[in-house]
């Protein structure tokens, strides 16, 4: 990972850039711009690939957006961050995280910070996809989300997590449908993960949609006919777009 650091005035700040992908000429000057001379410690702009809706985010939007379907995007690429938010705790991530530690890496920043966040129209950031990359080539497991929660869930002050615990049960329970839309013949619903999602749960009152009942209360068997017709409705839909 390549980085790009601006040293002018408020301690400077930084900017992630994958070493495949690329940046428009006047990218880091418009996000610079943007940073207002340090009114924002965090500024983000656009990319082809993912458009984040461009304005100014309380810090609690900023935060809570992460958790949200429309997201602030995952990757740490496309944005200046502030020098004084990147510490020893943002970047304290084990080997065993292969995909999803920018994710992590952001979350702790959006709670490290406590201005109020930019979002730009400019496109900054050229992402080049790479079929053989780690992030296409990863196949999901009930063992790896359980080790990425644990971590998900510290990157989370204890304080507040409570507020974002329905958010997490939701966060959880996709990662779960991934899996079974995957491999659905292989979807363990003794496994650890699975039963602690459960006691969860219960605890914090989640009331479970028609299609998170399915996947974690129906039967294997009506579960694998379930996404069966569900993989059939996603593949004619692409067809029709095509």
């Amino acid at each position: 990972m390549y980085v790009k650091k601006s040293q002018t005035g408020g301690g400077g700040y930084t900017a992630f850039i994958d070493a495949d992908d690329e940046i428009p000429k006047d990218a880091l000057k418009a996000l610079y711009e943007a940073t207002e001379e340090g009114k924002y410690d965090i500024v983000i702009g656009q990319s082809p690939n993912a458009y984040i809706q461009p304005k100014v985010y309380t810090a609690e939007e900023y935060r809570r957006a992460y958790f949200a379907k429309s997201g602030m995007g995952k990757a740490l690429w496309g944005r200046l961050i502030s020098k004084r938010l990147l510490n020893d705790e943002v970047f304290d991530l084990p080997r065993e995280i292969v995909k999803g530690e920018d994710l992590l890496m952001n979350i702790r920043l959006a709670f490290a910070n406590t201005k109020q966040v930019k979002v730009i129209s400019d496109v900054v950031y050229h992402y080049q996809p790479v079929p053989q990359s780690l992030v296409n080539t990863f196949k999901p497991s009930l063992d790896y989300e359980k080790l990425f929660y644990k971590h998900l869930l510290r990157s989370i002050p204890l304080s507040v997590q409570e507020e974002y615990m329905h958010s997490l049960i939701s966060a959880r329970i996709g990662a779960i449908w991934l899996i079974a839309m995957l491999n659905n013949r292989n979807l363990r619903k003794e496994h650890p993960y699975i039963q602690e999602l459960r006691h969860d749960i219960e605890k914090h009152d989640y009331h479970l949609s028609l299609r998170e009942y399915i996947l974690l209360c129906c039967p294997p068997w009506f579960l694998v006919q379930c996404m069966n017709v569900w993989k059939m409705i996603i593949e004619k839909i692409y067809k029709k777009q095509l």
